[in-house]
């Protein structure tokens, strides 16, 4: 059965007040420069967050708001939400699509709403948007300057989505509100195109774990979905590959204790993730790389007190970006040498935390 795309629209009816004007600054075709720089959603130790960027030299704030879910796609267009002002009943939020050449203007089409954004998905090009309080999907195209809304043919809360490199795919988990006496939730992962046809379920055992990073990534030729599964009561995860072509899933490791942050390198080759050894807690977390091809697990950083997280691959496939935690370091792995050195530490003064990062 075919799900039909409900409707495209230029606004979002019923969700969207207002929307910015362009008309005399329409957001370009062309692509910005690359920055080669790092952008970071950084929590301050005031309790104000926003959106910084860094060379690896300096370190500058690049969104002067309380900016937050953002995405950064291969054509320089940033995404991101913004809480504009809260009481009791209702939220407000401003969502953006800008580029980031133009971030000081904030030349950009702007959304007004009164539902919380919950998931955000990019492709190389075009973003997605997951309304959770109303079950909404809506597909951003910026040349056109229209959202479609996606029908993902089920009424239940989606707990996390995916968007393909050429926007053609989405992929998203979907909780089951049926927990068993004595269970715990289980997470259905589907996939299908992006007009809603072909829907497959990939795994009913996805495992879902809090946190702004997806667990499932498409490889950029659409042929695999690599992700995540298994049950937190058993502390049984592992990484699943399920390939398009013949429709069968992989397992691609055995016994593992806990799995987070999970980034497939843009050659579609090899798996970044951190283990959490929960059942052995005099180990430190450790950052993995797993070549999907060999089976050839590598340890990448194991530091007592460090505690890597939010791995980033560069587009050579060879670097790897992660957070050191406890160090408030941006650490640079590279995988043909094995070595790795410092990118960039923040101040510990006036930063609680880094909650996502990203490369352009």
């Amino acid at each position: 059965m075919k799900f039909k795309i409900i409707q495209t629209i230029t606004i979002l009816v019923f969700l969207i007040v207002s929307c910015g004007d362009n008309s005399t600054n329409p957001i370009p075709k062309d692509p910005p420069n690359k920055t080669n720089s790092v952008f970071i959603w950084k929590i301050e130790k005031s309790g104000g967050n926003g959106i910084y960027s860094t060379d690896g030299s300096i370190l500058k704030k690049f969104i002067d708001k309380k900016a937050r879910l953002f995405e950064v796609t291969d054509n320089g267009l940033l995404f991101f939400d913004m809480m504009k002002s809260y009481n009791n009943s209702m939220d407000k939020h401003e969502f953006y699509i800008t580029r980031l050449d133009d971030i000081d203007t904030l030349n950009s089409l702007k959304f007004t709403t009164d539902v919380s954004i919950f998931r955000l998905a990019k492709s190389g090009t075009k973003g997605i948007i997951y309304y959770h309080k109303t079950n909404e999907t809506y597909l951003f195209d910026v040349a056109s300057k229209t959202a479609t809304k996606i029908y993902l043919g089920n009424d239940d809360m989606i707990s996390d989505i995916e968007l393909s490199y050429d926007g053609s795919k989405i992929a998203y988990a979907i909780m089951n509100l049926n927990k068993p006496e004595g269970g715990e939730h289980r997470y259905y992962l589907y996939a299908q195109n992006i007009d809603g046809s072909d829907k497959i379920l990939v795994s009913d055992s996805a495992l879902i774990t809090y946190s702004y990073r997806r667990r499932f990534h498409f490889s950029k030729d659409n042929s695999i979905l690599v992700y995540q599964a298994g049950y937190s009561s058993s502390f049984d995860f592992n990484l699943y590959k399920y390939s398009f072509g013949d429709m069968v899933n992989t397992k691609l490791t055995s016994e593992l204790s806990g799995i987070y942050h999970i980034v497939l390198s843009p050659d579609g080759k090899k798996i970044a993730f951190v283990l959490d050894p929960i059942l052995d807690h005099e180990k430190p977390n450790q950052l993995m790389i797993l070549n999907i091809e060999s089976g050839k697990l590598i340890e990448a950083w194991s530091k007592a007190g460090s505690e890597p997280i939010l791995p980033l691959w560069l587009e050579n496939s060879e670097d790897l970006l992660f957070i050191s935690k406890k160090d408030l370091s941006i650490i640079n792995y590279n995988y043909i040498s094995g070595t790795s050195k410092i990118y960039f530490t923040f101040s510990s003064e006036d930063t609680d935390r880094i909650v996502d990062i990203f490369y352009y």
